[in-house]
Parts: C-alpha cells; sequence; structure tokens
C-alpha cells in the first residue's frame, strides 16, 4: 500500500519510497482527510503508522556492556549507588539466620527535557516490594505523601490555636 504526498493510497507494485503523486487513479485507491483514523479507510484498508524509536536504554548489566555509552550508564549506576549510601537510605547489614534478602532490581532510563532534547542518563535501584511479607519484611507502612486533608487540619489547628510556623 503506497500514500503520495496528496494524500491517496493505493496498493501497487511501486518501490518502497518511490512515490509519484501524478500517478492514475485506480479502483483500489482511497482518499482520505484524517489520516490518523481509520474510520477515513475503505474496502479494507488500513494503514498502520509506526515511529522508530531508537532506544540505548539497557535492561542488565549485560546490555550495558554492548552499550556504546557504557561509560555513561555505569557512571549513572554509580551516582545512584552512592547517592543511597550518601543518604543513609541503604544501609549493609548481616541478616538474621534463617532470613533471605528481598531482591533487588537497577532500572535505567534516558531523561528528556519538555522540548525533548536529552539530559541524562538515570539508574535507579529498587526493591522487589511485592516479594514483602507483613509481619515478616515490615510491620507498618509507611507513605511519605502528605494528604490534602491533613494538610488542612494542620493548618486550621495552628490558625486556631495561633501556632507559629518556623
Amino acid at each position: 500500500m503506497n500514500q503520495d504526498d496528496q494524500g491517496h493510497v493505493s496498493e501497487g507494485e511501486q518501490d518502497e519510497g518511490a512515490v509519484s503523486s501524478d500517478q492514475e487513479s485506480s479502483d483500489s485507491e482511497v482518499e482520505f482527510e484524517n489520516p490518523t483514523g481509520l474510520e477515513a479507510l475503505s474496502g479494507g484498508h488500513h494503514q498502520v503508522f509506526s515511529v522508530d524509536v531508537i532506544n540505548d536504554t539497557p535492561q542488565s548489566f549485560a546490555d550495558i556492556e554492548a552499550s556504546p555509552n557504557k561509560q555513561a550508564w555505569l557512571d549513572a549506576t554509580q551516582d545512584e549507588y552512592n547517592s543511597l549510601l550518601n543518604n543513609g537510605t541503604w544501609v549493609l547489614t548481616d541478616l538474621p539466620p534463617g532470613r533471605k534478602a528481598l531482591a533487588c532490581k537497577w532500572l535505567w532510563r534516558n531523561k528528556f527535557d519538555a522540548v525533548g532534547r536529552f539530559t541524562k542518563y538515570k539508574a535507579r535501584l529498587v526493591i522487589k516490594g511485592f516479594l514483602q511479607r507483613y509481619g515478616l519484611d515490615y510491620l507498618e507502612i509507611f507513605a511519605p505523601v502528605l494528604r490534602y486533608n491533613t494538610l488542612r487540619l494542620v493548618l486550621f489547628l495552628v490558625a486556631c490555636n495561633s501556632w507559629k510556623i518556623p
């Protein structure tokens, strides 16, 4: 199926990429207004739009080894590891007897700005939290997110009691 620059779609033996705007109309030719909507096509013709995205995002350390940006990915991974240690969010410790550590997974992403320009390589170490069992791996749930109702209540108490907010 070929499409010329006037929005005509036709089936034919043309070489891919060779488009003729003065091509003769045929019974299998369909003109459409909206090239993204399949409802504009008739006669069982369907057009698929795809975008090739070149993605250098590794899924494993083996992918990093094969990447042309190997050093950038390794630097991002080391930065994340150092950040976890420096912030005290991750502490190396000995496990109690008979216990197994929860597995972790490295995630890597390319970061882009609002315009779509590449800004940096980003690595994150995440724990496979779905393996945790209540009472064994944790006793309480902590969510570092303030609910709007809680904020309103605190501000109400501050106003009613004339408390000072530092």
